[in-house]
């Protein structure tokens, strides 16, 4: 009788501890899905961010005032028809919206200017502003990526 009740005993211990070892697999399970749901809310949030950016960007650099009453906006349809602008070269006008753009942004922020190719870095996985047809033929943009991002 005596032995019956101790492997009794060792029963109820092996079942408490295997009880124990199911209760910490949940906790560990639960820890990781928490985990992985606010690193997923948090990279779209980060997106949704760098697009709302991206788009004020754009529109600022379209509306900015180079001399007199002359636009970015207004240089670039000038260049692209008598490749001169009205406040000097088409060059100088790429260099004035590479500094707006550098000096605009975060440093781990790589960038591409559409239609010129002003560019810093190689943006493949790109937030990209909503596109804005300035005439016909002219469509601008600007492609956003952070540094760190891995593809």
């Amino acid at each position: 009788m005596v032995q019956l009740n101790f492997f009794r005993r060792e029963k109820a211990q092996i079942e408490s501890f295997g009880l124990v070892i199911i209760v910490i697999l949940l906790v560990f399970i639960f820890v990781f899905f928490l985990y992985l749901r606010i690193n997923s809310g948090n990279n779209s949030n980060t997106d949704q961010l760098l697009g709302i950016k991206a788009n004020n960007l754009r529109n600022t650099i379209l509306k900015t005032s180079l001399c007199r009453d002359t636009t970015i906006k207004d240089e670039i349809i000038s260049c692209s028809t008598d490749g001169q602008g009205d406040c000097g070269s088409c060059d100088e006008l790429k260099n004035n919206i590479k500094t707006i753009i550098g000096s605009s942004l975060e440093p781990n922020i790589d960038y591409n200017f559409i239609p010129y190719e002003i560019k810093k870095g190689d943006c493949r996985e790109k937030i990209t502003s909503t596109p804005q047809p300035i005439t016909n033929d002219i469509t601008v943009g600007i492609d956003l990526c952070f540094k760190s991002r891995i593809t």
